[in-house]
């Protein structure tokens, strides 16, 4: 009797110390998520429930929430914040990014997946981060992509910089994403604005005004690491781009091969 009555409160407080664990609480939270994904088509043969569609849309809001608290925290494991000033300090730089100056524009190499995060329509408030750190997406698009400028300039005499003084007037983006089947992902997940953003407040774009610019999303399968390749191809006149794989890339690919411009860790 004795042992038992001494295990009963043992056995409270682990489930109580289970409850408080953050790690425990996703594990809980993935094997949900996992038996619902089993039973949703079940569950959406029976359209007599009119709340349905109201209770997915708060659980998408929800997801939308959490991937940006990912995103925005992953972040500070590659700069540091300055909240003050608004003010990010790289610290780390993912292995392989580049800016390459090419024969039509300049192109971004080797921007890891994960950095695009994912496309939001609603804005909600950021609840989770509480005092850890964390960097949104805007400052550290701006930061990142003032780095691999100024890096590349630092890198060349100052005659021998191809990059322009003033972007053309007018510009086209191609994202071009490299993932195998297994990773590929819709395109309209990713949001692009902040980039887009970061080129124009950086010198790379000179507007992101519809009449200035247009841009292309593209996959190819890649069985490498995952990646994004952006390459700003600037145009003398606003003109429909052919659908051409290399016609719409605009680079010379051995000039790319052997550039430099890698961010300086």
């Amino acid at each position: 009797m004795g042992i038992g009555n001494n295990q009963q409160p043992k056995a409270r407080g682990d489930q109580h110390d289970k409850v408080n664990d953050p790690i425990h609480m996703l594990q809980w939270f993935r094997k949900t998520m996992s038996r619902m994904n089993e039973q949703m088509l079940q569950l959406t043969a029976n359209d007599e429930y009119e709340s349905f569609t109201h209770e997915l849309e708060l659980i998408e809001q929800y997801q939308e929430l959490i991937a940006e608290y990912l995103l925005e925290e992953s972040y500070a494991e590659l700069a540091t914040y300055e909240r003050s000033t608004n003010t990010v300090t790289l610290q780390y730089a993912p292995e392989n990014l580049r800016l390459i100056p090419t024969t039509q524009g300049v192109t971004i190499s080797g921007i890891p997946i994960w950095m695009m995060g994912h496309k939001s329509h609603k804005r909600l408030p950021p609840i989770y981060h509480r005092d850890r750190p964390m960097i949104r997406k805007i400052p550290m698009w701006h930061a990142m992509i003032h780095q691999l400028k100024s890096t590349y300039l630092a890198s060349v005499w100052k005659d021998s910089s191809t990059l322009p003084d003033k972007p053309s007037s007018y510009a086209h983006i191609v994202f071009h994403f490299h993932t195998d089947h297994l990773q590929v992902r819709d395109l309209d997940h990713y949001d692009v604005a902040p980039i887009i953003n970061a080129c124009v407040s950086n010198g790379l774009l000179l507007s992101d005004h519809p009449s200035r610019l247009s841009f292309s999303m593209i996959w190819e399968e890649d069985t490498e690491q995952p990646r994004l390749d952006l390459h700003v191809r600037y145009l003398e006149q606003s003109v429909a781009l052919p659908m051409d794989l290399d016609a719409i890339l605009g680079m010379d690919r051995e000039k790319f091969s052997r550039s430099t411009g890698e961010i300086q860790r």
